[in-house]
């Protein structure tokens, strides 16, 4: 599950690091948080400099020195719990009778574990994480959207067509896109945009019709490029 958790989260996109953890009043034991480290976190994690020790301080009983090397190098990080493992063993099962037949019909105990992630928590971590200045940084894999669509000169009529048929094509390719066609200035729309955090932004404008392509623009990244019309989806597929 530990190793299913870490797929999970690099999935994402999210950095997640495990940590030691207590089980609270469930018990069991092998209990590990899955944090990301922010400065707003609720949890308090502590970090040994001698070893890979990492552990909330419900688990680590102490914060000056490492109960797995006993060094006292230690420091402290805040952090946002976004998934919990632990293994509750046969604490529950055998008391309330809870077993299992296997392909010969023998009963045997069932062994229990808890495992949880917090959907809403990975967004907020998310957002904590990944932004800078002009607002959210989505990580493809957990992005409301793949692609945010962008025209600019909607009056202009073979911007609209080529803007709307875009948007139909994208669509048809099961792209998940966003299309701002408001009636608004072009700064408004690019700020929003920023603001937003979609991964790509496709912008359509008397610019890129000249061009005969896209305005194309990662997130993440500071300038913009003009991608050909016929090399466009290609490149979709190289960055989803």
């Amino acid at each position: 599950m530990k190793e299913a958790y870490i797929a999970i989260f690099a999935r994402i996109g999210v950095k997640t690091v495990p940590v030691q953890a207590d089980s609270g009043a469930m018990g069991g034991s092998g209990s590990e948080e899955f944090v990301v480290f922010t400065e707003v976190g609720e949890d308090r994690i502590v970090i040994c400099g001698n070893c890979d020790y990492r552990g909330n301080v419900e688990a680590s009983k102490s914060e000056r020195i490492c109960p797995k090397c006993k060094g006292e190098s230690l420091s402290m990080k805040n952090g946002i719990e976004v998934g919990h493992i632990f293994q509750l063993g046969r604490t529950y099962s055998d008391p309330m009778h809870i077993e299992y037949a296997d392909e010969q019909g023998v009963k045997h105990p069932t062994e229990m574990g808890c495992y949880g992630i917090g959907m809403t928590r990975i967004i907020a971590a998310t957002v904590e994480q990944s932004h800078d200045e002009k607002g959210i940084i989505w990580p493809p894999g957990i992005a409301p959207f793949q692609a945010h669509l962008i025209g600019l000169n909607l009056d202009k009529t073979a911007i609209r067509k080529k803007a709307d048929k875009l948007y139909a094509t994208l669509r048809k390719k099961g792209i998940e896109v966003l299309f701002d066609d408001r009636e608004i200035s072009p700064g408004k729309k690019f700020a929003d945009a920023d603001l937003i955090g979609i991964p790509i932004r496709l912008t359509i404008s008397p610019r890129s019709l000249e061009a005969g392509g896209v305005e194309w623009k990662e997130r993440s990244a500071k300038e913009s490029r003009i991608i050909d019309d016929k090399k466009l989806m290609s490149t979709f597929r190289q960055n989803i």
